[in-house]
């Protein structure tokens, strides 16, 4: 915590003094020449007024930032931390900024129903099964023969071009997990990126703003054995969202995932308990 100058002298950043002085790990003392060369430690709500506000820090990103240090976790300034930075490329792909578009309901049905009637080739009457016939040796052909609408990629729209998103959609704090070995010269790629918003001052996030600021993060593709459900919650890139609420914080995950790329007729079933009864119990109660 903190950064040392050549004169071995610790600097702290607003949030870290203030996290420091709560604990009683710091003491703050106000300059001589305010009270006559006689130094008087500074309490803590004359620390809140005089900390918050400066460098950035409102009260919001202070209380994510405590909640989180209580918690055991590593919590850093993320590189957009003041609204004028530009994300840096971390990673030698980032993504572009997509047009995104919310399709009408009528828009959704008409791409189904063209792609259900539309020209199968010969001997494939226009009114009939979806099916065309054939021989299917599994579900897994017949499923793959039904996919009629084209999913989301998210690795087709990798780009190297940085994207800047507006406040106050940006990537406040870098959040790495406790048993995280964590060096300050060369960190390793955080576990979590937090976006601090203010639910008094910001309305919800249009799927623009969340595109924009999804598209702003470096490629994290999950891992091809993990779990479905693992993938999906976390996606190729994800954001959270920690909406503090007159000091409520609650935390919200936007991830871009691809759905489309689990095919769950390729996963079997469990087997489930022979007889439907559970080990150690007999069919007939004793009399």
């Amino acid at each position: 915590m903190g950064v040392a100058d050549k004169q071995n002298r610790v600097w702290l950043l607003p949030e870290e003094a203030l996290w420091l002085l709560e604990r009683g790990s710091l003491d703050i003392r106000w300059p001589e020449e305010r009270f006559g060369g006689e130094q008087i430690p500074m309490s803590l709500e004359a620390a809140y007024a005089t900390l918050l506000g400066k460098a950035g820090l409102t009260l919001e990103r202070y209380n994510v930032y405590a909640g989180l240090k209580r918690t055991g976790y590593t919590v850093k300034r993320s590189e957009t931390w003041y609204d004028h930075q530009i994300p840096p490329k971390v990673h030698q792909a980032l993504r572009t900024r997509r047009e995104v578009s919310v399709p009408s309901l009528w828009g959704v049905f008409r791409q189904a129903l063209a792609s259900i009637f539309a020209p199968r080739g010969t001997g494939f009457p226009a009114t009939g099964p979806l099916l065309a016939p054939g021989i299917y040796r599994n579900y897994g052909d017949i499923y793959r023969s039904l996919s009629l609408i084209k999913y989301h990629k998210p690795e087709d729209s990798f780009s190297e071009t940085v994207v800047d998103p507006s406040p106050p959609f940006r990537i406040t704090y870098n959040v790495w997990k406790p048993a995280t070995p964590f060096k300050k010269s060369a960190p390793p790629e955080p576990d979590f990126r937090i976006a601090v918003l203010n639910a008094r001052a910001t309305s919800l996030p249009t799927l623009d703003q969340i595109g924009t600021l999804l598209d702003s993060l470096p490629e994290d593709p999950p891992v091809p054995d993990k779990k479905m459900e693992v993938k999906l919650r976390y996606g190729y890139r994800n954001v959270i969202l920690a909406i503090v609420d007159t000091g409520v914080v609650s935390y919200v995950r936007f991830s871009d995932a691809a759905f489309g790329q689990e095919k769950l007729y390729l996963r079997k079933a469990r087997k489930g308990a022979k007889g439907g009864h559970r080990k150690g119990q007999s069919r007939s109660g004793s009399k």
